[in-house]
């Protein structure tokens, strides 16, 4: 038998039961189905509380293992590696994985439980330590990536700090559904949590008051903005401030047409999928780049240094491009820049009317990108040159030396 890819894990108890029937491995096959193609699944098995599914082809893999799927009107979110291999006794024993990022791997095990004991963690498995996989057959190689991860008890508060120091140098911690900052994934049609769009049965709700009759931007929507002020819509392929804009970048020792090459080369390397990285070397348009560069699944180290990568890039940029530090440094301060596209993360959620006429409050998007830009356009108009006229003396001194050199 040809070597078969890694299967994605599902928890029998996530499935929905009515009057204790049991999910069968047609149920499932049914609703993946409905995500892929039929013909890309292998296998769907069953062992004890835990469900296999085994695909024909990566691409597959990854599409069910990024977006989940749905199952009778409720949302399944899947496991990438076994959620019971924390080392437990019982398989039934709740547990939830932390992962720890940026610790060099000098630094003894002992520091980083001391680090989550202060934090309030009680560890249920002993620290191991995460493996570089071949992306090409999945396989875990013997070489280490830097990241220990440890199971814990649930946790009784929220959630631990994003952010926290381990024997005096900043780290980063990351476990499933501690990001408060990242919208938790939604219906972007009712804007409630449980299922998506395509298969929502509610009433459409406007994206910024959540109240149904309307659309964002409108005059009858509570958080309408008639005059918008002061306000930069960064959008499309001819905006200067767009990852789209055609240009010719120097950034991590290698040359690009856009940033958003930039960023999506780096993303798939990083990742490990050096198939997806050759494909955005050979892209033709920013667009391209971002389809590509949406079918590598993201590490936790990843999702650690992502907006760190980003925001790199943007400073090379403006280093480089003189229109786009032009237009930066002749914003006024109260300038707010919106990147108005539909993305909850990066942008506002919304397009550019619709941003430009919704209280900024009630933007559904983070607006991420927009604020990378305003805080380089704010840093550029501190350090923006003056000139300065020299006193005669040091007029006439300057003149002296480039005599002489000449």
């Amino acid at each position: 038998m040809s070597q078969m890819l890694k299967p994605i894990y599902i928890k029998d108890s996530d499935f929905p039961k009515e009057d204790n029937e049991r999910v069968t491995n047609f149920d499932l096959l049914e609703a993946v189905s409905h995500k892929v193609c039929a013909d890309a699944i292998k296998c769907i098995q069953l062992d004890r509380n835990l469900w296999r599914i085994y695909f024909n082809d990566k691409e597959s893999r990854d599409s069910v293992l990024i977006e989940g799927f749905d199952f009778k009107s409720l949302h399944i979110d899947v496991y990438d590696t076994n959620p019971y291999s924390a080392g437990l006794e019982n398989h039934n024993d709740k547990a939830l994985k932390v992962t720890i990022c940026g610790v060099p791997l000098s630094v003894d095990d002992s520091a980083i439980l001391q680090m989550l004991e202060k934090l309030g963690a009680r560890p249920k498995s002993e620290l191991k330590y995460e493996k570089i996989r071949n992306p090409s057959n999945n396989k875990m190689t013997n070489v280490l990536n830097g990241n220990r991860f440890i199971y814990v008890e649930p946790l009784t508060s929220k959630a631990l700090p994003r952010f926290s120091y381990c024997a005096g140098l900043k780290c980063k911690i990351l476990h499933r559904g501690q990001d408060p900052e990242k919208p938790a994934i939604a219906c972007t049609k009712c804007w409630e949590n449980g299922h998506f769009a395509r298969n929502c049965p509610n009433e459409k709700k406007c994206a910024a008051c959540k109240s149904s009759g309307h659309e964002p931007g409108s005059e009858y929507c509570p958080k309408y903005v008639e005059d918008p002020k002061n306000i930069i819509t960064i959008q499309g392929e001819k905006n200067v401030l767009s990852n789209f804009y055609a240009c010719d970048l120097n950034v991590f020792g290698e040359t690009f047409n856009s940033a958003e090459q930039a960023y999506q080369l780096t993303k798939a390397v990083r990742n490990g999928n050096l198939v997806a990285a050759e494909k955005i070397r050979d892209a033709k348009s920013a667009f391209q780049c971002k389809l590509i560069g949406k079918t590598v699944t993201s590490t936790p180290q990843w999702k650690a240094e992502s907006d760190e990568v980003m925001e790199q890039i943007l400073c090379a940029k403006v280093d480089q491009l003189k229109e786009m530090k032009d237009l930066l440094i002749s914003s006024r301060p109260d300038t707010m820049f919106s990147h108005s596209v539909y993305d909850l993360y990066w942008g506002t959620g919304l397009d550019s009317m619709k941003t430009a006429h919704t209280d900024p409050d009630a933007w559904p998007g983070q607006n991420k990108f927009g604020k990378m830009i305003q805080r380089l356009a704010d840093k550029l108009r501190k350090t923006k040159p003056r000139s300065v006229s020299l006193p005669r003396t040091m007029k006439t001194r300057q003149q002296g030396i480039e005599s002489f050199l000449g």
